[in-house]
């Protein structure tokens, strides 16, 4: 039988496991101009 938590903990692991592979997709933690303010990014990150 399963529970409305283990829907809830599947649908968290599986949020966090797809924005993961979004943001290396869009390789938001490797592109070093997000850490200059003169040029914002547009994903609202930096």
């Amino acid at each position: 039988m399963v529970t409305q938590m283990d829907v809830f903990v599947f649908v968290l692991i599986a949020s966090t496991i797809i924005l993961g592979m979004a943001a290396v997709q869009w390789g938001v933690d490797t592109r070093p101009t997000n850490l200059d303010p003169r040029y914002p990014s547009g994903n609202g990150i930096a």
